[in-house]
């Protein structure tokens, strides 16, 4: 998840969104590394009109324009996580989130507020993993997800 973070942070001056806008002109990169083994291992997208396949129970946020977007193989699991900004407040986003996680059995083991960042995460019992961090910035939120579950699911 470390290098996930890493990535998702450098990569997140170049913007992509998932509706069709392209603030970033249009240009689309990837980045992809391999495992030890030879497998990809980690595939982080920035551009314009990225698809975000979401994991099942879970979707964007309505309007919400994608930064980026990563997939990282951790082995027995697979993770995403999509830096995204939104007009809205983090209290929506949050919100928003929170049913989703709940609704999938993710029982928080952070909830929290600290100024203007919220960030809740969890686990449910099939192993699904569950972070989300919200940002208040000049223009709304800034937040990242991540949702990681496993390849048998």
């Amino acid at each position: 998840m470390v290098i996930v973070s890493v990535a998702s942070l450098l990569l997140a001056g170049c913007n992509s969104s998932d509706t069709g806008a392209s603030p970033n002109g249009g240009e689309d990169a990837q980045v992809r590394l391999n495992g030890e083994d030879g497998k990809e291992a980690l595939n982080v997208s920035i551009g314009a009109d990225l698809a975000v396949d979401m994991p099942k129970g879970y979707t964007l946020y309505p309007g919400v324009m994608v930064i980026t977007k990563s997939n990282v193989d951790q082995g027995d699991s697979i993770a995403l996580v999509v830096v995204m900004a939104s007009k809205d407040s983090p209290e929506k986003l949050v919100s928003f989130y929170r049913k989703q996680a709940e609704a999938a059995g993710v029982e928080f083991s952070v909830d929290s507020k600290d100024g203007g960042t919220q960030t809740l995460m969890g686990n449910s019992p099939d192993g699904t993993i569950f972070v989300l961090s919200a940002l208040a910035d000049e223009s709304g939120t800034t937040a990242q997800l991540t949702v990681g579950v496993p390849k048998d699911s």
